[in-house]
């Protein structure tokens, strides 16, 4: 049987070097290099760090800025470049637009750049317009999750918390580039009554089911009472003091804070063979934020609210495995993207059949090694399938799908047959 291989000019396959290989994830590696620079200058201010050296804190944390700007804007040439389908998957689904943490990341990076690099008046007014577009963008990206995510029936999960509780960013900045106190109050009010309805809903789905956040954005957990911890003292040394409550109020949230980080840690372990076998996977972006929060937030608690000797050793234990797990993650994911980026691309062949003899359920044609195919054929009325089962893969996909009409070899009715091939692993053709 002749068969005719060509390659597809309209299904040509991506290019090596692609922007379309981006992953969406860079969003979380961004807004977590931008919490661990945080996590260094907030370092510099614990009370057995002010003997040491500004730069000390103030480099590394430069650093950290510049590689969340360019991992930000990855995302967005990823946004740009992708096709049609995967931006709707990213700007129209409730998990997609959860993974929208631009609007936080942004005014995080410019709170921290201010505090690193000062600068004049106008600058001041340019990142205070960059927060307040942020808590804009914050409220619309917020009711459109809301919207698809009861649309689609999705129940209350991690991946909830980026999406609402995020709205507590505005707080952050409010003493840093002096925020209007009833928009750090909003801020503030809005992100807690999102933590009291979500954090217990949330919490007691993952802990009984193992099958809701199977996967790393279980760190997730973690994150809303630590980011709310951080925005609730940093309100409280703003002109938004008198709005924000009691300082009781600070003290339950950290308390919440270090049971979350338990009860997350617990959580782990009965995902922990599925992580063990996802690992490294770009969804480990996810755990980057919620370990620089929680880091921020007993460190700014030591550092303004309550300094204690046994407590701030806690916060800088913390903040170190931090440091090391955000630079871990971010190195390992820059080691699988040059390597993602530098694969060879995909391959895409029609596969033309001059014809096919049919009898009964036996279909003959002549297939590649490394397979998986399915050929169907319709014969006198009755659909007749052949399987050929799937082999090891490695590193070219190639597709190919072919519609043709066939005679039987009993010369019996005419039919129909539409073959569609998978090959996993083509070294020659």
């Amino acid at each position: 049987t002749p068969v005719a291989m060509s390659r597809s000019p309209s299904e040509e396959s991506t290019a090596s070097w692609d922007p379309k290989r981006l992953p969406a994830a860079m969003n979380g590696f961004a807004l977590g290099m931008a919490g661990l620079a945080a996590v260094l200058l907030n370092l510099g201010d614990l009370p057995s760090s002010r003997g040491f050296a500004k730069e000390l804190f103030s480099c590394p944390a430069g650093f950290c800025v510049i590689v969340a700007i360019v991992e930000q804007f990855l995302f967005f040439v990823k946004l740009v470049a992708c096709s049609r389908k995967k931006r709707c998957q990213m700007l129209e689904t409730a998990k997609g637009l959860a993974g929208q943490t631009w609007h936080t990341t942004i005014p995080l990076i410019t709170t921290t750049s201010h505090r690193l690099w000062g600068g004049s008046a106008a600058s001041v007014i340019v990142a205070q317009v960059i927060v307040h577009m942020g808590a804009v963008a914050q409220l619309v990206v917020g009711f459109a999750f809301l919207r698809r995510a009861f649309k689609d029936g999705l129940s209350p999960e991690p991946v909830w918390f980026p999406a609402l509780v995020t709205v507590g960013q505005a707080a952050m900045s409010g003493s840093t580039l002096r925020i209007h106190p009833g928009i750090v109050a909003a801020s503030v009010w809005t992100g807690i009554v999102v933590c009291v309805i979500l954090i217990p809903w949330v919490t007691y789905r993952v802990s009984v089911s193992s099958k809701v956040a199977p996967s790393a954005t279980v760190a997730l957990v973690s994150a809303p009472a630590s980011f709310m911890t951080v925005s609730i003292i940093a309100a409280r040394m703003s002109d938004a003091k008198p709005l924000v409550g009691p300082k009781a109020i600070v003290h339950a949230f950290l308390a919440t804070e270090l049971l979350s980080l338990l009860i997350t840690s617990l959580l782990i372990i009965p995902r922990f063979p599925r992580l063990r076998d996802d690992f490294f996977s770009f969804s480990f972006g996810t755990v980057t934020f919620p370990a620089a929060s929680t880091a921020n937030a007993t460190i700014c608690y030591v550092a303004g609210v309550w300094p204690n000797p046994v407590l701030e050793t806690v916060a800088v234990c913390i903040a170190v495995v931090t440091i090391v797990t955000v630079l871990g993650l971010n190195v390992a994911m820059a080691v699988a993207l040059s390597r993602d980026l530098s694969a060879k691309p995909d391959i895409t062949v029609d596969i033309e059949v001059g014809s096919v003899e049919c009898e009964a359920a036996q279909v003959q044609t002549i297939r590649p090694t490394n397979t998986n195919a399915t050929a169907r054929s319709n014969a006198q009325g009755k659909e007749e399938k052949a399987r050929i089962p799937r082999r090891a893969a490695s590193s070219v996909s190639t597709n190919a799908r072919d519609d043709r009409q066939f005679v039987n070899g009993n010369g019996g009715t005419e039919g129909r047959i539409s073959a569609s091939l998978d090959l996993s692993s083509v070294s020659k053709l």
